[in-house]
């Protein structure tokens, strides 16, 4: 049986200042700007940088709302030069790919993991829109940063401390983080992505 159904709403209170739902309208009200909410304990666990915050993983309502207004329009495509090339050439390189090493023939068929090029695809974009080139995974057909090979390895990590307490409180505090956490030095993973 659904939470929904059982309590007979979609919005539910779990703690004393915990609430829950599945909402989709709900939480986009809740996470709009000058929204009376706040956000969790839960969001310490989504720090990648523990000295500089990301609009995701901040907990300030006053400093997310800034920076959100301050980057709205990089989010709208109108300011960011380059944009359309930058994707069109990752569609080349995409369809480069696809034709180099899975491209079927009447007397062989050749799979593809789709969803792993794919994920070569977005980071490779980000490179190319967001840093100025693109780091080359879908030319090399490979996790050449790293990045997806961290993520892979950390987010059950990550879901897991976030999603208890205790572990959040041992795992996620300034001190932890700032051993553990990425760092701009880091030559493979997330730390080569936010240098």
């Amino acid at each position: 049986m659904h939470v929904r159904e059982a309590y007979n709403s979609s919005l539910i209170r779990i703690g004393p200042d915990l609430l829950i739902t599945d909402n989709p309208e709900i939480i986009r009200a809740m996470s709009s700007v000058r929204s009376r909410f706040t956000r969790g304990d839960w969001y310490n666990a989504m720090r990648v940088d523990v000295k500089n915050p990301s609009m995701f993983g901040s907990r300030d309502t006053a400093w997310h709302d800034d920076i959100k207004a301050r980057t709205s329009f990089g989010y709208s495509g109108k300011e960011v030069p380059g944009l359309e090339r930058g994707i069109d050439d990752q569609v080349v390189n995409l369809k480069g790919l696809v034709r180099r090493k899975y491209l079927s023939t009447a007397g062989k068929t050749v799979p593809v993991d789709l969803a792993r090029i794919l994920q070569f695809f977005a980071l490779d974009v980000v490179g190319a829109v967001g840093f100025g080139h693109e780091f080359g995974n879908l030319k090399a057909d490979a996790d050449v940063t790293g990045y997806l090979t961290a993520f892979r390895a950390v987010v059950p990590i990550i879901t897991l401390c976030a999603d208890i307490p205790w572990l959040r409180r041992l795992f996620l505090n300034d001190w932890m983080m700032g051993a553990m956490a990425p760092k701009d030095t880091d030559r493979e993973g997330f730390g080569r992505i936010i240098r």
